[in-house]
């Protein structure tokens, strides 16, 4: 009798966890197993306010992805909201509140977004005309003093200018592709600046809306 006492008591006797969890413990760690590690115990989350219990297994979880409380950030930040941790329960009053703001911060930036690449393509259509401008001028300077041999010296050899003026036409040939290139550039900026100027115009009409 007295050993079904003791077995019914015994510290080192192996039980189930009372939760349960399906663990099977010491009887004498039970307490600190719910306390500290049962995946099913539940316990209270770690977010300041939130009164919710949940087992221990969704706890990490529930702090990082469902709870109220938890802090989050608003997906306008990157075009310059302040809102960088915000109680996710406000989070749709925060959006409704500031809805022109947000609008308002998304098409600056990118309106900023497509001035910098317009700037950039600008600056580059500029080298390359100064790189065209010196290729076209050294090619007319070839040209001029081709002419100028082939003329000092078009009685005695006739055969060579006759190469010459072959050399001639083709050095006409790419000056006439630079400058086209140089004019399908200026038309490729029209047409960035021509958008640009659309997206103002839509920026004014869904502001108009918004307000």
């Amino acid at each position: 009798r007295q050993m079904r006492q003791h077995l019914h008591q015994c510290p080192e006797e192996q039980i189930p966890c009372p939760v349960p969890c399906g663990l099977m413990i010491l009887r004498k760690n039970s307490a600190s197993h719910c306390l500290n590690d049962c995946q099913q115990q539940l316990i209270d989350c770690s977010n300041d306010e939130c009164k919710t219990q949940v087992k221990r297994r969704d706890l990490a979880h529930h702090v990082a992805n469902e709870c109220d409380h938890r802090l989050v950030c608003c997906e306008f930040v990157k075009f310059g909201c302040f809102a960088q941790a915000i109680k996710a329960k406000d989070m749709g009053r925060h959006c409704h509140e500031h809805q022109v703001q947000h609008v308002t911060m998304k098409f600056e930036a990118q309106l900023k977004e497509q001035q910098t690449v317009i700037h950039t393509l600008q600056r580059q259509m500029d080298e390359q005309n100064k790189g065209h401008q010196a290729t076209i001028g050294q090619l007319q300077d070839q040209m001029k003093k081709m002419q100028i041999e082939n003329q000092s010296h078009a009685q005695s050899m006739d055969l060579q200018a006759n190469s010459q003026r072959m050399t001639v036409e083709e050095l006409l040939q790419q000056i006439q592709s630079q400058s086209q290139t140089i004019k399908y550039q200026e038309a490729s900026i029209q047409q960035l600046q021509g958008f640009n100027d659309n997206l103002i115009v839509m920026y004014r009409y869904i502001l108009g809306l918004s307000i």
